[in-house]
């Protein structure tokens, strides 16, 4: 009775959570290729930004170096209820600067929805939505352009941690940040879509026309990603280029942005509470305290064999950006990310909040 016990409750959930990933790991590794193509299609560039006058210099900057055509792309940033120079620094780079005030309704989904509505009656082929804490490879807009060429209406680029993993919040944030691009990568081998990442998405103006943008809640990529899945509107994922951002700078910082991102597990068909990586890992390790409990050595072997697939998995990780070890800091940190996806420490947030830089 014991070993059934075990088995329901760890063993068999451990199994199934490594093996979809070791699949993740392998698959991800073969992105699907575009050939090169001279650009044609016109990318309204859209940056949502709330008082990010430190940080949106970088992602303009960005843009200017990239290159695609200048007569194809147009850059729109959303000034929303900014109290710092946001507006000034935006006009002065060119772009199409929005400016949204005195609205109670806050928050990026919200920024979104206005930048958009003014966007779209300019008849662009497509939208690119860029965080204004982030930036671009150079030749993202060219990948976006063919694979829009090649009969996307919805593609997904990587998103990268830029912060070099010399602190816990880094290497966490890197090294997820790794798995998940490995992810994507195979669900778009496998022909599923991968999941919108806030930044870095790109939407056909058709897509956008047909399903109009009305995700303002707390995980605004999650909620429109689940308005695609219900019109079958498949997700691409562009490997090979992407969008860099800076991780939080402090652990407080950190778990408070993760703790608003809590809100996309509670998006209809999201399934994202099987595809949280703090919540695996500490499973695993129940899994593996629970097979040691039931006195079976064939179950403690098992998930032994389940661990060392998944250290693997979290080692080739942590190759790929630079990291020998995480420290115990880094692992208490997951160990804490996890208890917060679980709704331990906090009650869930109802309302946006920017994230220190």
């Amino acid at each position: 009775m014991a070993v059934g016990a075990v088995l329901l409750l760890f063993v068999l959930p451990a199994t199934a959570a490594c093996f979809y990933y070791a699949l993740g790991a392998i698959f991800g590794r073969f992105p699907s290729r575009l050939p090169a193509r001279i650009p044609s299609h016109r990318i309204a560039i859209l940056i949502p930004a709330h008082d990010e006058a430190v940080e949106l210099p970088n992602a303009l900057a960005s843009i200017s170096e990239s290159d695609y055509p200048v007569h194809l792309r147009t850059v729109w940033v959303v000034a929303d209820h900014c109290t710092d120079a946001t507006e000034a620094i935006a006009r002065r780079s060119g772009a199409e600067c929005l400016v949204r005030s005195g609205s109670p309704l806050r928050g990026k989904g919200h920024a979104l929805a206005f930048g958009l509505a003014a966007i779209l009656p300019t008849r662009p082929d497509a939208v690119l939505i860029l965080d204004a804490d982030c930036r671009m490879s150079p030749g993202l807009p060219k990948r976006f352009d063919a694979e829009l060429a090649d009969g996307a209406r919805v593609v997904q680029c990587a998103v990268v941690s830029a912060r070099r993993p010399s602190s816990a919040v880094g290497i966490v944030a890197a090294v997820g940040a790794a798995i998940d691009n490995r992810m994507a990568s195979a669900a778009d081998r496998l022909g599923r879509s991968p999941p919108l990442r806030g930044t870095g998405m790109l939407f056909s103006r058709e897509v956008l026309e047909r399903y109009p943008w009305s995700a303002v809640g707390l995980a605004e990529d999650a909620e429109y990603a689940a308005e695609l899945r219900r019109h079958r509107v498949p997700i691409r994922f562009a490997a090979g280029e992407c969008v860099t951002c800076d991780a939080p700078p402090r652990e407080d910082a950190f778990l408070g942005q993760r703790r608003r991102w809590r809100a996309s597990l509670m998006v209809p068909g999201a399934g994202r509470w099987f595809a949280s990586k703090p919540v695996i890992l500490v499973h695993l390790m129940l899994a593996l305290a629970a097979a040691i409990a039931a006195g079976e050595m064939w179950l403690v072997m098992w998930v032994a064999i389940l661990t060392g697939i998944t250290a693997a998995i979290y080692a080739d990780a942590m190759r790929c950006v630079g990291v020998r070890w995480p420290g115990f800091r880094s692992l208490w940190l997951v160990c804490r990310l996890a208890l917060l996806t679980l709704g331990v420490f906090r009650a869930r947030e109802t309302r946006w909040r920017r994230t220190p830089r």
